[in-house]
């Protein structure tokens, strides 16, 4: 079995997914230097995934208000450490 399935089928066991979804998309990225898997899910299961997200009463989206109120973070406001 090939990485690529194995890391195919944790992440839709760890989803509630449809292994073998013919609308899954499935893209490969660099990060960091190193080949990534990322699997995008079908609208079914996205739908999936938010419901149990929307369900978690201690993590709700935040509101329009509420991100109106967030600033830009400044980039020359971090220190830089390790170079």
């Amino acid at each position: 079995m090939s990485s690529k399935h194995a890391n195919r089928k944790r992440t839709a066991k760890a989803t509630g997914a449809i292994e073998g979804s013919a609308e899954e998309e499935i893209i490969q990225v660099m990060i960091n230097g190193q080949l990534r898997t990322i699997i995008i899910p079908s609208d079914e299961e996205d739908a999936v995934i938010t419901a149990a997200a929307l369900a978690d009463p201690d993590a709700q989206p935040l509101t329009d208000e509420e991100l109106a109120q967030f600033k830009p973070a400044r980039l020359d406001a971090w220190p830089v450490t390790g170079e």
